[in-house]
């Protein structure tokens, strides 16, 4: 699971990031946690926070593969 902290100027652009994520084929299960006004030095924002998770993509770790075999003893030829 991630976690994102993060700050915006309005409500919409923390929506459409989420939209984006949720978009995404990378992302999964994005749930927005709080989302809160704040005031700075000389505008308003929001402070948010969300969670999401990774979805790896397909190909992204090599297959397993079988171990070797083991070669078959040659039969021994006896010659006179």
């Amino acid at each position: 699971m991630i976690q994102v902290k993060g700050n915006a100027l309005s409500n919409n652009l923390i929506a459409d990031y989420i939209y984006n994520l949720e978009s995404s084929p990378h992302f999964a299960n994005v749930n927005l946690i709080s989302s809160t006004q704040k005031s700075g030095r000389s505008a308003q924002f929001l402070e948010f926070s969300l969670t999401l998770n990774f979805v790896l993509p397909e190909g992204a770790l090599p297959t397993p593969q079988k171990p070797a075999a083991k070669p078959t003893p040659k039969a021994k030829i006896k010659t006179r």
